[in-house]
């Protein structure tokens, strides 16, 4: 009876961590309330126990309710036979890591996970592996690393109409490849295509017209970025996620290098950028802005420069 309650409980479990793999919020939220009452009832499993734990933890990242992994270590290493737990440490570890921007430990760890991933039967948790795997690759500029990680999520989650979002992810990063390495012309088609096959998911198409405005700045047709970059924060569900504040500082930067440059209207958007994100923006942000912008925001940032922060 036990080993049934416990298997039931376990399917319960996978099926919360799904929920958090596709950032279903409210859903995780149940799950979860029902799990804790089921755990306080659980005979002792470590296993079961430590695989929740796990879990749980991935739930606080997607909530942005972090804890350092080390909490994890003791248990899990006290089950270093058991591969399913292995993957999952190192795995969320590294996206602990990520989330931190700590990029080359996040790789390290993504490496230790997939040392493990022949043991894991689900075909979507290989998508997702490759998928936060490539795009830490993507981050420290490792393209040819990056790209064929990419390529298999994306394959992966194709195999599953639930998982529509996350293949176009997917794609956007190769898209974002293309941009990166000067194929703007090529980026631009493989963007509207994915635009077009993301009709009807406002964060998504959001996210799409954003990577399309920062391409555009790259090739620098700053009008034509400026007109992306709006038509992203039009849509609903971009503009009230986290990256909204992001897209404005990148629009405010595309109107500070038109001819002549929108300096009235580009002043107003960071001004509210700076605000959204308690007066800073990141390294990697201030990098698409000019030495003289970056120096006008560091200002702005540290003493209300007259010219961003008037009115």
């Amino acid at each position: 009876m036990n080993a049934v309650r416990n298997s039931e409980i376990g399917k319960k479990v996978a099926q919360l961590y799904r929920c958090i793999v596709k950032r279903q919020v409210q859903q995780a939220a149940i799950l979860k309330e029902e799990l804790d009452v089921c755990f306080k009832e659980l005979l002792r499993d470590d296993k079961m126990v430590a695989y929740y734990n796990l879990v749980c933890f991935r739930y606080q990242m997607m909530l942005e309710q972090l804890q350092e992994p080390h909490q994890l270590e003791a248990l899990v290493n006290c089950l270093q036979s058991d591969f399913l737990l292995n993957y999952y440490y190192y795995f969320f570890s590294g996206q602990y890591a990520f989330y931190k921007e700590r990029f080359t430990e996040a790789v390290d760890l993504y490496e230790q996970a997939e040392k493990e991933l022949a043991h894991i039967q689900d075909e979507m948790e290989h998508g997702e592996f490759y998928y936060r795997a490539g795009v830490c690759y993507y981050k420290i500029d490792r393209f040819d690393r990056a790209m064929p990680y990419l390529d298999k999520a994306r394959r992966f989650f194709a195999l599953d109409p639930m998982y529509v979002e996350k293949e176009l992810q997917a794609e956007m990063i190769l898209g974002n490849i293309l941009s990166e390495t000067g194929q703007y012309e090529k980026a631009e088609a493989h963007f509207l295509n994915l635009l077009e096959r993301a009709a009807g998911l406002e964060e998504t198409e959001g996210l799409i017209l954003r990577s399309l405005g920062q391409n555009a700045v790259r090739n620098h047709h700053f009008y034509k970025a400026e007109t992306y970059y709006q038509q992203a924060l039009a849509h609903s569900g971009h503009r009230t996620s986290r990256y909204s504040t992001k897209t404005k500082a990148e629009l405010a930067n595309a109107l500070f290098r038109q001819q002549p440059p929108n300096v009235e209207k580009g002043s107003k958007l960071l001004k509210e950028a700076l605000r959204a994100s308690g007066g800073g923006l990141s390294t990697n942000l201030l990098k698409r802005f000019s030495g003289e912008e970056r120096f006008r925001i560091r200002i702005g940032q540290a003493w209300s420069f007259q010219s961003i922060w008037a009115g």
